[in-house]
């Protein structure tokens, strides 16, 4: 059975390339976020095709509803040329 050992975050941490210190925070933080970030971006991406896609589905919509208003309109306007006839 593995040995667990606890840590404080700010455990002290040396880099075994150039010796620069940081604490243990910092390293976790740094590789969490540089295994993570492309799966992030890519449900960013996704969120944003999906509030493009809704937006452009109601600007659709509303100028759907524009346009049949106008279309009502112009046939009421002709409906009374045409009875003035």
């Amino acid at each position: 059975m593995p040995k667990k050992a606890l840590l404080s975050a700010d455990t002290e941490i040396i880099c075994p390339k150039c010796d620069h210190k940081f604490p243990l925070h910092g390293g976790i933080g740094k590789q969490f976020i540089e295994r993570h970030e492309q799966e992030f971006l890519d449900e960013l991406k996704k969120q944003e095709e999906k509030v493009f896609l809704e937006a452009s589905t109601k600007e659709r919509e509303q100028v759907n509803k524009k346009f049949a208003r106008k279309i009502e309109e112009l046939e009421e306007h002709l409906a009374g040329k045409s009875s003035a006839w």
